[in-house]
């Protein structure tokens, strides 16, 4: 609880991940939720570079370097976490550089993890003359080229 009202026992409101529910104190259902007074599986706002979706259910990441938005566009930032960028829409780091969740700003430090190499698996054909596709495709120009000759 974060204030009571003047009887000294009921809720005024709460403090951050908890919400008004029923005049009590109440731990948010929804991740990455700091206000869900009313019903706590519906987020009215959501932590810090996190914006609730249009039903309240989950809370979505902003863009890179955005404090508040309102859809996970970069477009849709409303305020930037680093202080010395005051246009919303230019929150991102810039080119070369990363944010740092640690260090709260672009620092180039923290390198992004690069998703892992999905591995291509290729099938052999169950065609027994041992000839590629490519081979095939090469072997038919040939043909063409050749009737062509013969043509002239």
């Amino acid at each position: 609880m974060k204030t009571c009202k003047d009887d000294g026992a009921t809720a005024n409101n709460c403090i951050s991940g908890y919400g008004l529910v029923a005049d009590v104190c109440t731990a948010c259902s929804v991740a990455d939720c700091a206000n869900c007074d009313g019903d706590a599986a519906v987020c009215l706002m959501c932590k810090a570079g996190k914006s609730a979706d249009a039903t309240g259910a989950n809370c979505l990441a902003c863009s890179q370097g955005c404090a508040s938005c309102y859809s996970e566009c970069p477009r849709s930032c409303l305020a930037c976490r680093e202080a010395s960028k005051t246009n919303p829409h230019a929150c991102a780091c810039a080119t070369g550089q990363f944010w740092s969740e640690a260090d709260g700003e672009c620092n180039g430090e923290d390198t992004p993890v690069a998703p892992a190499p999905v591995p291509v698996v290729v099938e052999e054909s169950e065609d027994d003359s041992g000839d590629s596709g490519s081979a095939n495709v090469l072997k038919f120009v040939a043909a063409i080229f050749m009737a062509l000759i013969c043509l002239l």
